[in-house]
């Protein structure tokens, strides 16, 4: 997010040419809707994206009137931090009666008593994030964070962007320290609720193209499109704009060196949290959350979506005015729900990897490799490829 002296309604050059990417891509989201047979898909994936981009109409709003300050604010508190506190709070509660009925106790029983079961801490912990945010705000806040980020401490909407950023950070990583465990990991597997069996394709190709749908104006609107950046300049300030053949050939060749490579760095963090008695996050477990896309279509889905929305956000929209290291832990925070702390180790050293990629390259790039790196990882579950670790002989966690 950048303040209005920082935009530009003139159309860049590397920003225009981008602009027949951007229509093929929503052409093809539009046409992938209507062949999927499920509209209704839009606007269950617009739930995720609308919250931010009312935030972000409002902070620039808020940079002309007043008024929408105190409204940016407000929903910042209450839609994204209420929101994400209540998120939070159902999977712990989730999480515990999955236990307790795991253990064999009577689903009734667990309903009744898991809210005694929260850790008194908890209440706090959410308060906290609301705590974070307005603290944000502060102007003696914003000028220090300012001597190690490269944020404008006098513009309300890059004091927005750090607010949101460090509240749900912290509010992300909340139930992983209250359970000690990764929520979904709990809920989602040890209770069943996860499911067992791959979606359809119809079912894969209507969340793609809803979810195409919402991510590029989201990220458009989030750097300042309609007010105070035209879209080709909106699409520059992403760094969304046509790799070079180089480019193309090195993300690939970035992902398939990932892929190669993460096997034995995921192996040797298991060993050593093993080792130090931390819970890790098993394989089998991680695959049954994930169940629901494990075919060839599930893994392009997987790539596309991820690779798009996860990169435009955090190297996109916010490593130019954060830096790379807190866009980075937030993008490790929005992992939390899904893996335990050694899989967040991964995830943040997989972050680096891209916040250089994106400050060598662009944005494009990043979501290349990131979405090519994602595909092949659930390709190689689902032709059951043999792995590095596996091929020197290390013995799996």
């Amino acid at each position: 997010m950048n303040p209005p002296s920082l935009g530009s309604k003139a159309p860049s050059r590397r920003g225009e040419r981008a602009l027949p990417l951007l229509l093929a891509i929503l052409a093809a989201a539009v046409i992938g809707l209507i062949a999927s047979g499920q509209p209704g898909q839009l606007l269950g994936a617009g739930l995720t994206y609308i919250p931010f981009v009312i935030l972000a109409w409002l902070a620039y709003t808020g940079t002309r009137h007043r008024w929408a300050r105190v409204a940016t604010v407000l929903w910042l508190l209450g839609a994204l931090v209420g929101g994400t506190t209540a998120l939070g709070l159902g999977l712990i509660v989730a999480a515990l009666g999955s236990l307790d009925v795991a253990a064999g106790q009577s689903r009734t029983i667990v309903i009744s008593g898991t809210l005694q079961a929260v850790p008194a801490w908890v209440p706090l912990g959410f308060l906290g994030g609301g705590v974070l945010a307005l603290a944000c705000y502060l102007p003696p806040v914003r000028r220090l964070a300012a001597r190690g980020l490269p944020l404008d401490p006098a513009s309300f909407v890059h004091a927005t962007a750090l607010a949101s950023v460090v509240s749900l950070t912290w509010l992300s990583c909340v139930p992983l320290l209250a359970l000690g465990q990764a929520p979904l990991l709990v809920s989602g597997v040890l209770a069943g609720a996860g499911q067992d069996q791959p979606a359809s394709t119809r079912e894969q190709l209507a969340e793609l193209a809803a979810a195409l749908a919402w991510i590029l104006p989201s990220a458009l609107v989030a750097v300042g499109y309609p007010a105070v950046r035209g879209l080709g300049a909106a699409a520059e300030r992403l760094a969304l704009v046509p790799p070079t053949r180089r480019q193309v050939a090195l993300g690939v060749a970035a992902a398939v060196l990932l892929v190669v490579l993460i096997d034995p760095v995921e192996w040797g963090v298991a060993a050593l949290w093993e080792a130090l008695g931390w819970p890790t996050s098993p394989a089998e477990s991680v695959e049954h959350l994930f169940a629901r896309n494990l075919n060839p279509v599930g893994a392009v889905v997987m790539g596309i979506t991820a690779g798009l929305s996860e990169e435009l956000l955090c190297r996109g929209v916010l490593q130019p005015r954060l830096g790379r290291l807190l866009p980075n832990l937030f993008f490790t925070a929005l992992h939390a729900y899904q893996y335990n702390t050694d899989g967040l180790l991964v995830v943040f050293l997989l972050g680096l990897v891209f916040g250089v990629l994106r400050e060598r390259t662009n944005t494009t790039v990043c979501a290349l490799v990131h979405g090519l790196y994602d595909c092949l990882l659930v390709l190689t579950i689902v032709l059951d490829l043999p792995t590095l670790s596996g091929l020197l002989g290390l013995e799996p966690h």
